[in-house]
């Protein structure tokens, strides 16, 4: 399953350094976060544009002017449903009933529902299948037309309108990714 991982330019290079994707990387989300993730977990999404929103908050929290997204391709079976989002995101707007077993939801309701699923294995990227781009945050004040586009975007990412989905498309369209040699 083809499945995205956004976070900053600093915890990217670490990423491409360490050639993995750890569990126990330091949390952006931790404990004393509103709505802390549950440690041990690397979370990722269906949604490419999901995975920028969150590039891009983990780059506003790291102080970086880009962003990375991680293209990953991940056995379901390695998969769980991410109950941080379910709970954070669905329960308190009645979302959650559209799934069938709120104990026990599946990786499809969860991506379905939340854009989110969680592992609790590390990632090599040497022998997985990844690629990776590089983005300009809407931190950054060295490139004022791609920062903009960026706000533009993270603003969208629950739009179906016909209009923000085509600025979508054309934002994934133009992205230039890169493949782990």
């Amino acid at each position: 399953m083809i499945l995205y991982h956004g976070t900053s330019e600093k915890r990217g290079i670490k990423i491409l350094k360490d050639n993995c994707l750890k569990t126990n990387a330091l949390r952006v989300y931790g404990e004393e976060h509103l709505f802390p993730t549950t440690e041990g977990y690397i979370y990722l999404t269906n949604n490419l544009v999901n995975a920028i929103y969150y590039g891009n908050n983990t780059a506003w929290e790291d102080g970086d002017n880009y962003l990375f997204v991680f293209e990953i391709e991940v056995a379901e079976c390695k998969l769980e449903a991410d109950m941080d989002q379910i709970i954070y995101t669905l329960m308190p707007f009645g979302k959650h009933t559209k799934i069938k077993d709120i104990d026990n939801p599946t990786i499809q309701e969860s991506l379905t529902y939340a854009m989110s699923v969680r592992t609790r294995e590390n990632i090599d990227i040497k022998t997985s299948k990844i690629r990776y781009t590089q983005i300009v945050s809407s931190l950054s004040i060295d490139n004022p037309r791609q920062r903009r586009e960026t706000q533009n975007l993270v603003g969208l990412v629950r739009s179906n309108n016909e209009l923000d989905v085509k600025v979508k498309d054309d934002f994934i369209r133009d992205m230039k990714w890169n493949r782990i040699a």
